[in-house]
């Protein structure tokens, strides 16, 4: 039988991951990641909650 990340290989591919920096795109990007997948992560910054503001 055929290792289940054979079968669903992301090798070769490009992946972006917008709002990736939260917990769930971080868990995301990692088994993308795993799965062989070159994977850009991208977010902004929410500057009303920066301390200073």
């Amino acid at each position: 039988m055929q290792d289940i990340l054979q079968k669903f290989s992301l090798k070769g591919k490009n992946v972006v991951i917008t709002g990736g920096a939260g917990i769930l795109g971080s868990v995301i990007a990692k088994g993308l990641g795993n799965a062989g997948a070159s994977v850009l992560i991208a977010d902004i910054v929410d500057t009303n909650n920066l301390v200073g503001n």
